[in-house]
């Protein structure tokens, strides 16, 4: 097989950033200057030296030391701190001295694809957020390394408070969920703004685990086809270090934080698995038990964004890929501590990025603040159907997580609920009359003689709904049949 001379020099700028040889002083990306650590836990911090030095980190308080290996890697773990700052961390070996200045407070990581990379200066308002926006207590870290097959011990990123100058590149989801919470805690905020557009679950994912796990190993099987394609016939092809090659952006962009202390992941992905909806049910749930195990701090808060209204508006009821992955992200709420903010009552046609991201951070924000913060009378969850009974012509459906109650979009005296479809043992889906009841239920009214099977809600790229909770969080799309997709 035959190489190009330039897939030679990009393999060897990979493989030489894979294999670094470390003489001066250094530390990692995450503790550069103005970083945000998180409070309350055991913190590592690492970098690299000339090997066998002994290296000593002080913050606040505390010191402690390390010996470099034949890597020059090295790394100590300080005891928790509380919030507050900014205070100096001062790393010294035998040649040399950095100083960072650093605050202490809450981090979170912001993964995904162009939803949640979608940045402020892309949003309405924007004109109005650069001129009032200030915000030097948040503070960015954007990664933006390009994919590759190895796992990466850093990247090239710097800290950033949110002001008129920076506002502009940062993830406009990853702002307002910030600002939610700074609001609200008045401490120190980071986020790891670590968002690709486009990208793939598998690309997050390590990529032996994928090989040996019994279900999703069809993926690492068809890259290893096409990865030989490229080779033979693009050396020089993006698709090798680009977000949809399982690993890639785990190697870069996930790797190199591990095991740096952080709160949670807030996350916003699916767009680009949703034609294989079936496999997504294992895939993302794999996802983050595996982020869970390598980092071993225990089941730390995932909250995702269950993907907005797309493409033609049509009924509810029949079959389709958007519809399907939604449904596998609402099944993953069966892992502990995670959780989803519902938007089907945003979304657009033709962009499969809808206007209002403020809602969204807002809307991530409130599992945060009620389940992490202890924030009391927050309502975090959208209501969910819980079952259905038929009586006679009609059908009682009841609700969990309804806040202070269920309300139609077009106002609290209307009655009148769209979403609702359902199915008789031919499986034809027919859109039926609903109302809202004083107790919360719903009612459909259903054709005369049809014995109901099953019933759908907000089952459709682009459905017609309107039934939300009067703090204004909608229905969570729902099927109660178990019927092959």
């Amino acid at each position: 097989m035959k190489f190009s001379p330039l897939f030679s020099i990009i393999a060897f700028s990979i493989l030489s950033l894979c294999a670094p040889v470390f003489a001066a002083l250094q530390i990692a990306a995450p503790f550069g200057d103005g970083a945000v650590l998180q409070r309350d836990m055991p913190l590592p911090i690492w970098g690299w030296a000339e090997k066998g030095s002994t290296v000593s980190v002080t913050l606040f308080d505390q010191s402690a030391q390390a010996t470099a290996d034949e890597n020059g890697y090295w790394r100590v773990t300080l005891d928790p701190l509380a919030a507050g700052g900014p205070f100096l961390l001062t790393v010294t070996d035998d040649a040399a001295t950095v100083n960072h200045q650093v605050w202490i407070g809450e981090v979170w990581m912001a993964a995904g694809q162009s939803n949640m990379q979608w940045m402020v200066r892309r949003s309405r308002n924007f004109d109005l957020f650069q001129a009032v926006e200030n915000h030097p207590e948040i503070r960015i870290l954007r990664i933006t390394t390009p994919g590759t097959q190895e796992p990466q011990d850093n990247f090239d990123a710097d800290w950033k408070p949110v002001n008129s100058e920076t506002i502009s590149g940062i993830s406009s989801i990853a702002f307002h969920y910030a600002k939610v919470l700074q609001q609200k805690l008045r401490i120190p905020i980071g986020i790891i703004d670590n968002s690709w557009g486009g990208s793939s679950a598998e690309a997050w994912v390590d990529r032996e685990l994928l090989q040996n796990h019994e279900i999703l190993k069809v993926i690492h099987e068809n890259w290893l086809r096409e990865e030989q394609k490229l080779l033979e016939q693009e050396p020089d092809s993006g698709r090798l270090t680009g977000q949809h090659r399982p690993a890639n952006i785990y190697n870069a962009r996930v790797h190199p934080l591990i095991p740096m202390a952080f709160r949670g992941v807030i996350w916003y992905q699916g767009e680009s698995n949703a034609a294989r909806a079936e496999q997504y049910l294992t895939l993302f749930p794999t996802l983050i038990e595996s982020w869970r195990d390598t980092w071993g701090i225990g089941d730390f808060p995932f909250y995702w964004v269950q993907l907005a209204a797309f493409r033609e508006v049509s009924p509810s009821g029949p079959d389709n890929h958007w519809a399907q992955l939604r449904d596998a992200q609402t099944q993953t709420m069966r892992l502990p501590n995670t959780g989803q903010a519902v938007i089907i009552d945003t979304g657009d046609t033709e962009d499969i990025h809808p206007w209002g991201k403020e809602e969204v951070g807002r809307r991530l924000a409130r599992w945060a603040l009620a389940n992490d913060y202890g924030v009391e009378g927050v309502h975090y969850r959208s209501p969910q159907i819980t079952g259905w009974q038929q009586q006679e012509q009609s059908i009682l459906v009841q609700f969990e997580h309804i806040g202070s109650g269920l309300m139609p979009l077009n106002g609290m005296r209307s009655k009148n609920v769209q979403g609702f479809a359902v199915a008789g043992e031919d499986r034809k889906w027919i859109s039926v009359e609903a109302t809202l009841l004083e107790d919360n239920q719903v009612s459909l009214t259903l054709p005369e003689g049809l014995q109901v099977h099953a019933i759908r809600y907000a089952w459709a790229n682009n459905p017609v709904v309107n039934l939300v909770t009067r703090e204004g969080l909608p229905v969570t799309p729902y099927r109660s049949d178990d019927w092959p997709w």
